[in-house]
């Protein structure tokens, strides 16, 4: 994977949000890729693709936004359009988690609908899939972290806390000895784990008298 070059920015990745009222500290991770790269495609969708190519790795997400959407208009089918797509709904000025998510699960339906073959000429199959699983999680813990920053019931923070889990265990399945997937089970135990409250003060013995 030496050859996938992170070029995320780190004010975005540095993993650390305060959510909750008691400051309960999430640390997502530092999923790294930005991959530039051309999806295999026919010639009639280039100039779109070439446009979009310097804005990803600009990270000008915002701006690559209406030509994915274009590209996917000419070929909806196109499972790379729609994970770069994703990341910019992600990653853009006004993060779009739930969009995010949903073009993440449409690569992946795509991706196997194709037998498994990655649309990423520079991402082995394999990798495409791990891409999609953790930039998925990464969605979804944000979406977690909201959710406790507003205060959510416990039963919605369960609900996301096994959505989480459920993409862990998907990406475990690309690749089990994955440094990323092993750093978002951790993250994600953290989570699960109740606080232990401190010991009350203890009370002075009174003293006995003579």
């Amino acid at each position: 994977m030496g050859q996938h070059q992170e070029v995320t920015k780190a004010s975005r990745d540095k993993g650390v949000f305060r959510a909750g009222p008691k400051g309960f500290m999430v640390c997502l991770i530092a999923l790294a890729v930005m991959p530039v790269a051309c999806s295999r495609v026919p010639a009639d969708s280039e100039n779109t693709l070439k446009q979009t190519e310097p804005l990803l790795a600009q990270q000008h997400w915002d701006a690559a936004i209406p030509l994915l959407k274009q590209r996917l208009l000419e070929r909806p089918r196109d499972a790379a359009a729609h994970f770069y797509l994703g990341r910019c709904y992600l990653n853009g000025s006004r993060p779009a988690l739930g969009v995010a998510e949903g073009e993440f699960q449409v690569a992946l339906s795509l991706f196997y609908q194709d037998g498994r073959r990655s649309p990423i000429t520079e991402f082995s199959d394999d990798y495409f899939e791990l891409r999609c699983c953790l930039e998925m999680a990464k969605a979804r813990l944000r979406q977690l972290q909201f959710a406790m920053a507003v205060g959510a019931s416990p039963t919605v923070i369960r609900q996301l806390i096994q959505r989480c889990q459920d993409t862990a265990d998907q990406a475990r399945r690309v690749a089990p000895d994955a440094a990323e997937v092993k750093q978002l089970q951790e993250i994600i135990n953290n989570i699960r784990r109740p606080s232990i409250p401190p010991l009350p003060p203890r009370r002075p013995e009174s003293a006995v008298p003579a």
